[in-house]
């Protein structure tokens, strides 16, 4: 059974015998030189680009493909196999910077222009409703409650606003485009013969699904009680109707593979032949090397 004996300093200092304290090993400390610290040392951790937290915390914030995670470790005092949930620190990095202390500037990322054969997400939903209202959530944010009878145009405005699409898009559609199948365009209907088609134009890759909150959505046919409508999503090829969702399969390289980053400006150092971006792989100023430059056309170093 390992960690269960205690000894001096924790066997990473040494004893002061005039004062009785621990004198801790860089890279240590604690009253008994017990906790791990985090990169960028106990005077400036994280380099003043991050959080310094335990294992325990960012186990907490920990997220897969940008959704929240359940994720615990150390929440059990009795479990060895966890003894260290406390004592072991990492960085929780701002955005902009990465490496285990921060001190890396993060680049930009996108799809590889030089890549074929591949596709952008496309999620398709039904929702069947005869009043009420529902919210909608991409990784960590969500909207507002939305009336069921929003038109579809509306709910493509609303979903373009949230953090979680927003952020770094330079596309003046947005990130996601929204198509709908039937005659009329509002979201919901009582049939649910509505399929709505969302299209990511501007955020590369597979990505998670979005989260619908139908408990204030009624739908007369199931009882007309709250949380009777339904809200129904498809995704990785999943079908509806004759419609069939789409795994997103570009890549989100830093500087979209085309390119080397430099880690002290963030600024992404593209390749001959290849420029910065709009984020959909035309001309634009997003700074991914995701713009392939054609052969009778030279830029200056503006767009690198």
């Amino acid at each position: 059974m390992a960690h269960d004996i205690e000894v001096e300093c924790s066997n990473k200092g040494i004893c002061d015998r005039v004062t009785g304290e621990c004198v801790c090993a860089e890279g240590f400390y604690g009253g008994a030189c017990e906790y791990m610290a985090c990169g960028g040392g106990i005077e400036n951790p994280c380099n003043g680009h991050g959080q310094c937290k335990s294992m325990m915390e960012l186990a907490l914030i920990a997220n897969d493909n940008g959704d929240a995670t359940d994720f615990t470790y150390g929440s059990d005092p009795n479990n060895y196999d966890t003894w260290d949930g406390h004592r072991i620190h990492g960085c929780y990095c701002d955005d902009g910077y990465e490496g285990y202390d921060c001190s890396l500037r993060t680049c930009p990322s996108g799809d590889d222009p030089a890549t074929y054969g591949q596709s952008d997400e496309i999620q398709l939903f039904v929702c069947t409703a005869t009043s009420g209202s529902f919210k909608l959530k991409f990784r960590q944010a969500e909207t507002e409650y939305l009336p069921y009878d929003i038109t579809v145009p509306e709910l493509q405005t609303y979903l373009n606003d949230l953090s979680s699409l927003k952020d770094g898009i330079l596309s003046s559609v947005g990130a996601v485009t929204l198509n709908y199948s039937s005659n009329s365009n509002v979201t919901c209907t009582s049939d649910g013969s509505n399929v709505v088609q969302i299209n990511f134009i501007a955020i590369p890759s597979d990505v998670p699904a979005f989260i619908p909150t139908v408990d204030q959505l009624v739908d007369d046919a199931m009882g007309g009680t709250l949380g009777s409508g339904s809200f129904d999503f498809y995704t990785n090829g999943a079908s509806v109707s004759t419609y069939t969702s789409v795994k997103g399969t570009t890549e989100n390289d830093v500087c979209s593979n085309r390119g080397l980053c430099n880690r002290e400006t963030g600024i992404c150092e593209c390749f001959p032949g290849f420029a910065s971006s709009d984020g959909q792989n035309a001309h634009g100023f997003y700074g991914d090397c995701g713009y392939r430059v054609p052969k009778t056309t030279t830029y200056s170093g503006d767009y690198q």
